[in-house]
């Protein structure tokens, strides 16, 4: 069981991750993609996709007597988006914190800051700019 449950976790992680990625691409959300090359980083948001969908595909197949019940999977779906989230986002951090160091355009709101920082590079400018009520 617990294989299965580790297997579902991966597939997922990996297929949000690489959704991601592929809409940050179409978006043109710089600031959160992994590689700088908006193709680049289709092509690679892609690649990481289609074996995913396959094995997702072909789980029963597989896995004729191993089943996840439903708020197993629930759980592990919800662990699995939110896992995925956070990996986004501290890997664009990583990879174009030097990209972005001294970006001196005004802070958009929403995902529109994302075009020209990073995540947490928005975050923490946001909360610089935040007005404290004392």
């Amino acid at each position: 069981m617990f294989e299965l449950a580790f297997e579902y976790y991966g597939l997922v992680v990996l297929l949000s991750t690489a959704t991601i990625q592929l809409s940050s691409s179409f978006a043109g959300l710089k600031g959160i993609m992994f590689i700088h090359n908006p193709k680049a980083n289709c092509i690679m948001a892609l690649f990481v996709m289609v074996p995913c969908l396959g094995a997702i595909a072909t789980w029963n197949w597989r896995n004729p007597t191993g089943i996840i019940e439903g708020g197993q999977q629930f759980f592990l779906f919800m662990l699995a988006i939110v896992s995925a989230i956070a990996l986004n986002i501290i890997i664009s951090s990583i990879a174009n914190h030097r990209r972005f160091k001294t970006a001196d355009t005004p802070l958009e709101d929403g995902f529109e800051a994302l075009k020209s920082r990073t995540y947490l590079q928005a975050i923490m400018a946001r909360l610089r700019n935040f007005k404290w009520r004392g």
